[in-house]
């Protein structure tokens, strides 16, 4: 399942989510923001479509149970050599 996601720019969120192109991120203290965002979404279904395929394609290539391992392993490997 592919979700448009609106989110507040705090933490680690903007680590993981590239304004308009894997999400909509906004101010967590203004409400105009936020309604703007899901309007956009609202009004533009092609591009909450497009968000929503951006944000899962970086999630499976980036997040994943393999890129996590490779990862992992990346990391011991150095680790080990350094």
């Amino acid at each position: 399942l592919e979700t448009p996601v609106v989110a507040c720019r705090s933490g680690g969120i903007v680590d993981s989510i590239r304004h308009k192109h894997t999400g909509l991120l906004v101010d967590e203290s203004s409400p105009e923001q936020i309604c703007a965002a899901v309007r956009e979404i609202h009004e533009n279904p092609e591009f909450a479509k497009k968000l929503a395929f951006e944000a899962r394609r970086t999630a499976e290539r980036g997040f994943s149970r393999e890129a996590s391992a490779e990862s992992f392993s990346n990391l011991f490997k150095s680790l080990l050599s350094g």
